[in-house]
């Protein structure tokens, strides 16, 4: 040991002597040339290398920031960043096809009742079983085993023809970013280094929060927030996407007691025809959830110009599912309903969900019911398209449904983000799907 240091003594003795002796050969000034060229050849050398591996995915361009701008009115509330902090078996890509995420391959038995999903290295199946005993429903009841530590295996009661998209539901605290810190103004995400998918180019995520949308229309004319899905309308000098999601706000009428048993009742109503002779008192009951309470003044001048006097009651969600849905304690229902990843109508409208309370307006017809059941397990696309395209007749020729919206996703984009085009959202916070391979450039 006393050798080595008497050794590594030297060396420093020798490198010391032959700087002092550098200073013999130039003037002061060209040492000062020399010595700031030879800085620059290291920033430059530092810099390219740098950009090799960002290019080569290899490291995070961590002065890459991606803001973006919510409205949040209650600064104590729990946010859900959805695919930013949590991933699923699978997710969507931007294409709308389903990709592996923590599961990078599976195989679907023959009778279509068996999913085997291989785990990526990084990830334990143990881990992911401890997160499912935790909501048995994760999966539409699939039951869930794990064979080792890289084999997850999910077994259906019956066909589910869908059943891949459900499987990209994000329940796994493994996504692309992690928490760093929060403010009264903000929210920062920092990439996750040992990402199953690879560090992702934006370093950080930076959720700025506003308490008006009004603050947010400034902000981003300003732009000091990169993209936004909070305005209602689309701004200048911004790109914008429109994303049709499978949630639509109704009027649902209760056909199982006056006076919306009668169905020529709910034919006029439905079709705008006048009531007033008819001397209609209904009770409805309202959700005051924000995307459904504001629609509310509009039904109600809808049916006072049809001559048909309401009382309104509203309700929260909790409310009206536990209570006024299960004892069908309403004429009308302004409700919205979230139709999923599969745009499933079957927990909806078919008869055997009228008991749970699913079914809100009570409706039972066989030939509907078929055509439910053989959606969801026929192996045939275009077939399944054309049952929605009968089902969807069926419950209009009812009228059993005033349709008020169809909810639109307005993601709203600065010129400097890339990569960022999405085609197909089940749920809002699905558009961070792919960021992974978004990046911001330099304004």
């Amino acid at each position: 040991m006393k050798l080595k240091f008497r050794r590594l003594s030297a060396g420093v003795r020798q490198i010391y002597n032959a700087l002092r002796g550098f200073r013999r050969y130039f003037s002061k000034t060209e040492r000062v040339v020399i010595v700031c060229l030879l800085i620059i050849a290291a920033g430059s050398l530092s810099f390219w290398i740098r950009a090799a591996l960002v290019r080569a995915g290899r490291v995070t361009a961590s002065n890459m920031v991606y803001t973006e701008g919510w409205v949040v009115k209650d600064p104590k509330i729990t946010l859900d960043f959805g695919r930013l902090t949590r991933a699923g078996l699978t997710r969507l890509d931007k294409d709308g096809k389903v990709v592996g995420d923590i599961a990078e391959s599976w195989e679907e038995s023959a009778d279509h009742k068996t999913f085997t999903f291989h785990i990526r290295s990084s990830i334990e199946a143990s881990q992911l079983m401890g997160f499912i005993s935790q909501d048995k429903t994760a999966y539409g009841g699939a039951e869930a085993s794990a064979l080792d530590e890289s084999t997850l295996v999910l077994q259906l009661q019956q066909p589910l023809n869908y059943f891949l998209n459900i499987t990209t539901n994000p329940i796994y605290p493994f996504g692309p970013y992690a928490y760093e810190r929060q403010t009264a103004s903000a929210v920062t995400l920092v990439a996750t280094r040992d990402y199953h998918l690879g560090r992702p180019k934006i370093g950080r995520v930076v959720i700025r929060l506003y308490q008006s949308q009004d603050e947010l229309k400034k902000a981003v004319a300003k732009k000091q927030v990169n993209a936004t899905v909070d305005l209602p309308n689309e701004e200048t000098g911004i790109r914008a996407q429109r994303i049709a999601l499978p949630r639509f706000v109704s009027v649902f009428l209760n056909i199982q007691r006056a006076p919306f048993n009668d169905k020529e009742i709910r034919r006029k109503l439905i079709q705008g025809e006048n009531l007033a002779s008819n001397n209609l008192n209904i009770r409805l009951v309202s959700n005051t959830a924000p995307e459904v309470d504001r629609e509310l003044e509009g039904v109600l001048e809808k049916f006072k110009q049809q001559g048909i006097a309401v009382t309104v009651d509203k309700k929260d969600s909790v409310a009206i599912m536990q209570d006024t849905i299960a004892k069908r304690d309403f004429d009308a229902l302004l409700f919205g309903i979230d139709y999923g990843c599969g745009e499933d109508l079957y927990p909806f409208w078919h008869s055997s969900q009228i008991k749970d309370g699913s079914n809100f307006v009570g409706l039972q017809s066989k030939s509907l019911d078929k055509k439910l059941e053989e959606a969801r397990t026929t192996d045939s696309a275009e077939k399944r398209q054309e049952l929605m395209g009968q089902i969807k007749d069926i419950i209009k020729n009812e009228f059993v449904e005033v349709p008020i919206r169809e909810e639109m996703l307005l993601y709203q984009s600065q010129g400097n983000v890339k990569n960022n085009d999405i085609v197909k959202l089940a749920d809002p916070l699905d558009r961070y799907s792919d960021i992974i391979n978004w990046t911001v450039t330099r304004k």
